[in-house]
């Protein structure tokens, strides 16, 4: 299968040319790999010595909670990047496992070549730097709103943040409870529990794919 289009679709491959894109995949500065569903990508503290774009399927950041589940703290799908903020930092080591949640195809890039077009590259630099920058956002946002939070307080966020997008304090929910738990960082029961009893005082109305906010 030509990956050539989805490969030049992706925002920090995109100061190339199709004929540097090509040149890039023949010389083996840019390599395809594909994995299985399920498949481990990196482990949890292994040496981070590339980039990894996505370029099909979706790749997943997950991690062992105190009881022994396994959460997923994030998703990666086509464009996104893995390792970027990781590759140069002075401890280059993946800090969660990553795995392939469906069949995926990555296109790898070593130390040495993200290098090389950093310094002779400044578009490349310019959308490296718009990566990392908005990935540390992110993940601040994500840690403040979710991983430090009570579960009430995480799922409040949650629902708040949905009334805004969808102009309306009845939200529909746009994945499933399982999804939204791990999302959330807790197990779909805790979700469920908390839910209820959030309903019972009145903070909220359930009705199963919609949620009302009421406090």
């Amino acid at each position: 299968m030509d990956y050539l289009d989805l490969i030049l679709e992706t925002p920090i491959l995109s100061p190339f040319s199709p004929e540097e894109i090509k040149d890039f995949l023949e010389t083996g500065k840019l390599k395809l790999v594909t994995y299985k569903k399920h498949a481990v990508i990196h482990f949890d503290g292994e040496v981070c010595n590339r980039v990894e774009v996505v370029i099909q399927g979706k790749v997943s950041v997950e991690r062992i909670d105190m009881e022994g589940n396994l959460l997923t703290i994030s998703e990666f799908q086509e464009g996104d990047i893995l390792g970027g903020n990781v590759l140069f930092s002075s401890h280059p080591v993946y800090p969660m496992t990553v795995s392939a949640k469906e069949d995926a195809v990555v296109v790898e890039i070593s130390k040495g070549v993200i290098f090389e077009w950093l310094t002779s590259n400044a578009l490349f630099l310019r959308a490296y730097l718009e990566f990392v920058s908005d990935l540390t956002t992110i993940l601040a946002n994500k840690i403040r709103n979710t991983i430090q939070l009570p579960l009430r307080d995480k799922i409040l966020n949650f629902l708040r943040g949905e009334v805004e997008v969808q102009g309306s304090f009845t939200i529909v929910l746009r994945q499933t409870k399982k999804a939204l738990a791990e999302q959330l960082g807790v197990q779909r029961t805790s979700l469920s529990r908390e839910l209820k009893k959030m309903s019972d005082e009145g903070l909220i109305r359930l009705d199963h794919k919609k949620i009302t906010l009421l406090s």
